[in-house]
């Protein structure tokens, strides 16, 4: 069986994901700059993990949305990934 038809079953089986479920997901960037340097380092409020750089719109580690774009992002992919199953 295809990977896109396997997919489909699981999602027809599971109920339909709601925008606050995706809102509940997001984090946010929590400063955590070295003391001794002006670096910014980015700390994710979700899985914790550190890093050098700007913040984005995804943890790059454990993928949470931590902007409104990102969670428009993510609501999008769920929805087509919804509308998929539905016709299949």
């Amino acid at each position: 069986m295809p990977g896109s038809e396997v997919l489909a079953m699981a999602m027809k089986s599971l109920h339909p994901i709601t925008r606050e479920q995706v809102e509940k997901m997001r984090g946010k960037w929590i400063d955590a700059r070295y003391s001794s340097k002006d670096v910014p380092k980015c700390q994710c409020s979700i899985c914790g993990k550190k890093y050098v750089g700007l913040e984005t719109d995804f943890c790059q580690y454990c993928g949470a949305p931590m902007t409104d774009k990102a969670v428009d992002i993510l609501w999008k992919r769920l929805e087509a990934m919804q509308d998929e199953a539905e016709t299949v």
